[in-house]
């Protein structure tokens, strides 16, 4: 029988399969440097995972109220009170879910009708259009260049609105390129949003992750009008190595929050128990660290950015300032052979990378850019080293 149209019209994630052809061939003996994955290396501090077994050991993981425990929602509120210096950010202004995409799943089933717009950069995470139209929605995309910083053009944004249109995402440092939107774009950005009574999400997951420039900056630090327009997304996936907990939340407006419970009522009910206690522990406890591993990122970002600057057909026009991630332009390479095999675009470069050097890259075509490869550096200096070893190798066997 037939699934449904919604599901029909939606893409696999790309990031998530390469990883999975990754530790497959991984599984089957083969030495693959997996450069896909979108996920620190680092374990789950131990102070988090203590904190964790206590409560387990207390046999007590019972069902939670759906937007998150007390204590939780208060620790997320007084982290972002502080950080973002918004000191009225309450308990109440917050909701806890299964992670950072289920927060904006959830936030996108609660403000899409069919057929309203979402507005987004490209490159983007690749799960933003597969998620607005999940939601009923239509993604609309604005493409960005690398030489100008993949910064998304506020004139652009103007020039895409429409009486359908309810909402821009951004994601700043971004995920792929790693590029961080400046004080004097968010703010141009944000108020063509409350000019136009766009809902603004702000997808702050990689927060932590930025190795230079001015201190981080979100639309909720920007004043109570486009505060009452933001929703700020967040997790404890990258800052605290916490992916396989599965835990997220969102900062917005009271009344968007309680909407957006009702709706993850209906879904998941309320997030693991157990994951919202080592989230708990995690916001509350030594925070010392997240500041050790993001000079680690750091140092690892240099790594990799040098030595994919030295191969021939691959360029980084700017260098990433957060995440863990460098997009590379790989465009000069398509048209060229390997063999039988023929590169001509993103996919055929990541497969063959992967398939002729074992080494596990993302294609730009999922993110909305085929003219680039996105490459994690969440991996150690020596995989880092040796991947870039047999890129380089690899690439030298093209026939142009």
């Amino acid at each position: 029988m037939p699934f449904t149209r919604r599901v029909r019209e939606i893409a696999d994630s790309a990031t998530l399969v390469m990883s999975a052809r990754a530790k497959a061939m991984r599984s089957s003996g083969i030495d693959v440097v997996n450069m896909s994955a979108g996920e620190p290396d680092f374990p789950t501090p131990p102070n988090v995972v203590e904190a964790a077994q206590a409560f387990l050991a207390e046999g007590q993981i019972k069902y939670t109220a759906t937007p998150g425990i007390p204590e939780l929602r208060s620790a997320a509120a007084a982290r972002y009170a502080g950080m973002r210096s918004v000191p009225e950010l309450r308990p109440e202004n917050i909701l806890v879910g299964c992670g950072g995409k289920h927060v904006i799943y959830t936030a996108l089933q609660t403000i899409c009708d069919d057929g309203d717009e979402v507005i987004f950069a490209s490159p983007y995470w690749v799960s933003y259009p597969e998620m607005v139209k999940l939601a009923g929605g239509r993604p609309v995309v604005l493409p960005t260049r690398a030489d100008q910083g993949f910064a998304l053009d506020p004139e652009a944004l103007r020039a895409a609105i429409t009486p359908r249109s309810k909402a821009i995402i951004i994601n700043t440092p971004s995920n792929p390129t790693g590029m961080r939107m400046d004080a004097a774009s968010l703010e141009a950005l944000a108020k063509i949003a409350v000019e136009h009574d766009l809902w603004i999400l702000s997808d702050e997951i990689y927060d932590e992750l930025c190795y230079a420039g001015e201190a981080y900056l979100s639309p909720i630090s920007l004043g109570p009008e486009v505060r009452a327009h933001t929703l700020a997304l967040n997790s404890f996936s990258k800052t605290y190595s916490m992916t396989g907990w599965r835990i997220g939340y969102a900062a917005g407006p009271v009344e968007l929050i309680k909407a957006m419970s009702k709706v993850q009522a209906q879904s998941t009910s309320n997030a693991c128990t157990l994951s919202q206690m080592a989230a708990l522990e995690a916001l509350t406890g030594n925070q010392s660290i997240v500041a050790e591993r993001r000079e680690a990122f750091a140092a690892r970002r240099r790594r990799m950015v040098d030595g994919i600057r030295a191969i021939e057909g691959f360029s980084i026009a700017r260098e990433p300032q957060g995440a863990f991630y460098v997009f590379p332009s790989t465009s000069d390479l398509y048209g060229s052979r390997l063999g039988e095999r023929e590169i001509n675009g993103s996919m055929d470069l990541s497969m063959a990378l992967l398939e002729e050097a074992h080494v596990a890259t993302v294609p730009g075509v999922a993110f909305g850019d085929d003219a680039h490869i996105r490459l994690s550096y969440a991996i150690s200096d020596e995989q880092i080293d040796e991947g870039i070893k047999r890129i380089a190798a690899m690439v030298g066997r093209l026939e142009r």
